[in-house]
């Protein structure tokens, strides 16, 4: 809010022969109409997810989990597989507006629909395989260490957090984006 608050202010006397006037009036619609979005989304967000935990939504979900299976990482799995399905499905449509009409209405879409499906099916398929993979170490390692899970989740957590910040750019970038070296 501060920050949206701050568009505001006319440029400062020092900054004004470094921004060219209409570019930053642009740059100030852009950021204006970002801040509301994301407030509208965040509000949509808190509202689903309060009337999903006062209409007992997820005590729903976790018998349909443990209807599915006895065994707690399958039970894990279905149960944070349908919380993460919903909120794909109700956030499809903000993503979609996001991208085609506020990104476009700037001139920073450069994305086809079918880019755009194919990113949200690889995205997809990442989280279920990595986030799958990962909630089903941890949830076995919960069932296997009890009081100790704790110190074997730190270490999982923080590997898989060290090796993505040092892999990301060469393994999962270039699943969703074309990578060219910068020139000299």
């Amino acid at each position: 809010i501060l920050n949206h608050l701050s568009w505001n202010k006319p440029i400062p006397p020092d900054a004004e022969g470094l921004y060219d006037a209409v570019k930053y009036e642009e740059a100030k619609k852009y950021a204006s109409l970002n801040f509301k979005f994301s407030l509208v989304t965040s509000t949509l967000s808190l509202l689903i997810s309060l009337s999903f935990f006062l209409f007992v939504g997820f005590a729903y979900v976790d018998r349909i989990a443990t209807g599915y299976s006895d065994h707690a990482v399958v039970q894990a799995l279905v149960f944070f597989g349908l919380l993460g399905l919903g909120s794909f499905l109700i956030n499809l449509p903000l993503d979609l507006f996001n991208t085609f009409v506020i990104e476009e209405r700037f001139g920073f879409n450069k994305t086809s629909l079918s880019t755009f499906i194919g990113d949200k099916v690889k995205t997809l398929l990442l989280t279920v395989v990595l986030g799958g993979g990962i909630l089903a170490l941890l949830t076995w390692l919960y069932q296997a260490l009890g009081p100790y899970f704790w110190i074997a989740g730190w270490l999982v957590v923080g590997s898989v957090s060290i090796f993505m910040a040092m892999f990301y750019t060469n393994l999962l970038l270039p699943v969703f984006n074309k990578l060219t070296p910068l020139e000299p």
